[in-house]
């Protein structure tokens, strides 16, 4: 049996889960990102609340006077009304509309991450199942290797110390396997619980034969990344998040400030009502009662409060967020070059292994296989030239897996976006 021949783990469908149906279902399944979509439901609401026109208020009054048998009584209902002169309504819609926003890029943060978790999950799931292949063909091929010195021990053409070493050389590769086997099935667990399926579910998932479908996915959606790294950085200083929402936060600073300088500003209050006076004589009896409309305007005075101190902290506020978002974009720069290195690092390892393992080592391999089943070759060579195959193997499966991490890494750390946002998915 030679060990280029495949054995999958599990069967496999027509239909694998890719990238942007992973991404979508588990979008969709985040409780976080739920309660963010409230939270937006919530902002929008007092954004529309902000432009509500203050209530009017009605008032009653009643005076009475008498003297020398004279009485004199007056009954005042009047209608109050505050007049938005000053803009109050038209700053508090800019702040209530910058909180909005801010929920929003909070939001589109939330989701980037549930997208990087479950391409994280999707991809380590992948390159799992493919180190179990690789294991599960390397113990296949020990496990025939055994029959055939079986066979070779009871003709007495080898000697039984040959035969105890290739059988715990095969046990070896069982333990390897069943570790293997142990931590794929971990992987699948965590990606079928990031889904919202049940953990159980996750042996059933039909995921992807080779990490190149989704490494694929995840270069088609970030192709700008292929650009001078500078580029890169300043693609980062702009699409993160983390600089939005600080950016947003010098915005609503100063518009908190607008806000303020027109509340510290009177605003006048308009009354009109309706009189009504009576005057009783003793001598003279009742007289009939007056009537009249009134009118007035009330102008508060800022003597006790200017709201001073309010102004200089929003002030404070701007210049401590505009710092902050210096600070973001320095520490994106750094997470963006941090992640092309090893981004390029994992590259220069796949060239140097490659190679060894492709159809050339394996064309070797298969000589050797052949040549230990038909006695030309010695079972010390054959152990040799299995362990080296194996050892590249798996090694190379890591470092495609790497190379795989690493490329999300970049697109997380340069915030573009896996999965394009639509109303169905945000």
């Amino acid at each position: 049996m030679a060990l280029a021949a495949a054995i999958p783990l599990r069967a496999q469908s027509s239909t694998p889960l890719d990238l942007v149906s992973a991404l979508d279902q588990a979008r969709r399944w985040s409780a976080s990102a739920r309660g963010a979509r409230a939270a937006i439901e919530a902002a929008r609401a007092r954004e529309r609340q902000s432009v509500a026109w203050s209530n009017p208020a009605v008032s009653w009054g009643r005076e009475g006077t008498s003297r020398n048998g004279q009485a004199n009584a007056q009954q005042i209902v009047q209608v109050e009304l505050p007049l938005d002169v000053t803009g109050v309504r038209q700053a508090r819609l800019q702040v209530a509309a910058i909180r909005r926003q801010a929920e929003e890029r909070r939001l589109e943060g939330l989701l980037a991450s549930v997208d990087h978790e479950t391409s994280d999950a999707l991809l380590s799931a992948v390159a799992a199942d493919v180190q179990v292949n690789a294991w599960a063909n390397t113990r296949a091929t020990f496990e025939r290797a055994v029959q055939i010195v079986g066979q070779r021990l009871a003709a007495g053409d080898v000697s039984g110390l040959a035969a105890r070493r290739l059988r715990l050389e095969a046990a070896r590769m069982a333990g390897g396997a069943a570790t293997s086997a142990s931590a794929a099935r971990a992987a699948r667990v965590h990606l079928a619980t990031l889904l919202g399926l049940d953990p159980r579910a996750g042996d059933t998932l039909t995921l992807p034969v080779s990490l190149s479908g989704v490494l694929k996915q995840v270069t088609r959606a970030s192709s700008v990344l292929d650009g001078p790294l500078d580029s890169v950085v300043a693609l980062a200083g702009r699409h993160r998040v983390e600089v939005q929402l600080a950016l947003l936060d010098v915005e609503l600073s100063l518009a908190e400030r607008a806000l303020i300088e027109r509340e510290r500003r009177p605003l006048p209050v308009v009354s009109a009502g309706a009189k009504v006076e009576k005057v009783a004589d003793a001598t003279a009896g009742s007289l009939a009662g007056f009537r009249g409309l009134v009118a007035g305007v009330t102008i508060p005075l800022p003597l006790l409060d200017r709201r001073g101190a309010a102004v200089d902290a929003t002030a404070a506020d701007a210049l401590r967020m505009r710092a902050a978002t210096e600070e973001w974009r320095r520490r994106i720069g750094a997470e963006v070059r941090e992640a092309a290195a090893s981004l390029e690092a994992a590259r220069q390892h796949e060239a140097i292994l490659a190679p060894h393992v492709g159809e050339e080592g394996v064309a070797a391999l298969r000589a050797v296989d052949t040549a230990f089943a038909e006695g030309e070759a010695s079972l010390l060579e054959w152990l040799d030239a299995v362990r080296a195959w194996h050892e590249a193997t798996t090694a190379w499966n890591t470092l495609q897996a790497d190379a795989a991490r690493a490329r999300l890494r970049l697109v997380r750390a340069a915030g573009i976006e896996l999965l394009p946002s639509t109303s169905s998915n945000r």
